[in-house]
């Protein structure tokens, strides 16, 4: 028996987005965080600086943001399912707007559909990873309500 042809390939298949090259970078003060981003999409760079305010006198806490656009990820924000543990928290707001955060590496990593604009990026999501990355970085431990009303909080602004 003969094997089936082949189509060769010189790459992988990147299904879960991790080869994406982030060539955007920046550090941005928010408050007393000092964020450095990484991202594949100059609108996330954009917003985030426009969300942040410059404060050098006071001390700052480290947080690294990786913000990758997915063309791929159709539609917009359905609503917020989301999981937390003592370290680790992941909030999934549709197929076009996933989040996983690590507090104890001080590490966020999104996903943000093609059909998210640059309104709703700087006046929903930022203002939510923002409160995610205080949360993390804060001494008390951040439950599941407190997910519930950050996001909310970020949806006024619709």
């Amino acid at each position: 028996m003969k094997p089936a042809d082949s189509v060769p390939c010189d790459r992988h298949p990147d299904f879960l987005k991790r080869f994406v090259p982030a060539p955007f970078r920046a550090i941005v003060r928010a408050g007393a965080l000092a964020i450095s981003l990484e991202t594949n999409d100059s609108g996330c760079l954009s917003a985030l600086a426009a969300a942040g305010r410059e404060s050098p006198s006071e001390p700052y806490e480290r947080f690294h943001w990786t913000m990758i656009r997915d063309e791929d990820a159709p539609g917009g924000i359905v609503g917020s399912i989301d999981l937390a543990d003592e370290h680790l928290t992941f909030v999934n707001m549709g197929p076009a707007c996933l989040v996983g955060l690590d507090a104890k590496r001080r590490e966020l990593l999104a996903f943000i559909g093609a059909d998210i604009d640059e309104h709703l990026l700087a006046e929903s999501i930022l203002p939510l990873f923002l409160r995610l990355t205080r949360a993390a970085i804060a001494p008390r431990s951040f439950t599941g309500d407190e997910h519930r009303h950050a996001f909310q909080a970020a949806l006024i602004h619709e």
